[in-house]
């Protein structure tokens, strides 16, 4: 039984105020970006480890000639003050994320359960000849490749124990 998750309709002008925040919001203020590789391969600070970086900047401040050279506490300050403020932007914007990705899944789900709803009803009811052909074409958009894997080569004289 077909059931209508979600019914809306965006306004033209509702798209474009929300796609102009969101270019704005990107212009507003300039962010690195990362590729994959790199992303993956940083050193990483979570909650725990984020408690003990700051101690030990805090150590490393109260004794600044047992530290090495160059490591400037007005930049790491910077830094913990801009990390600070970048949280709550990044709250909003998951949060916004995932509301755009649940609307666009529900919507896909609407569009997949009718689709299957009205699939069915014409295969059951499918009275002429070339519906019933029409059915079965899209019967095959249903079937799914099944990938085998290949028997191993075993080499002649092999002897395999279970």
């Amino acid at each position: 039984m077909y059931t209508d998750r979600i019914d809306l309709t965006f306004v033209a002008e509702d798209l474009t105020a929300a796609a102009a925040g969101l270019t704005a919001a990107e212009g507003a203020l300039i962010l690195p970006s990362l590729n994959p590789v790199d992303r993956k391969h940083l050193p990483k600070i979570g909650m725990k480890n984020e408690a003990l970086a700051l101690q030990i900047i805090e150590v490393g401040r109260a004794n600044p000639d047992l530290i090495p050279r160059g490591i400037d506490f007005a930049k790491i300050d910077r830094d913990i003050a801009a990390r600070a403020q970048v949280n709550p932007l990044l709250i909003q914007s998951r949060r916004y994320t995932a509301r755009l990705e649940d609307t666009r899944l529900l919507l896909g789900v609407d569009i997949y359960v009718v689709a299957l709803a009205i699939y069915h009803s014409l295969k059951r009811n499918a009275r002429s000849a070339d519906l019933r052909a029409s059915v079965e074409e899209l019967t095959r958009g249903f079937a799914r490749v099944r990938q085998t894997e290949p028997e191993p080569e075993i080499p002649n004289g092999t002897i395999i124990v279970p």
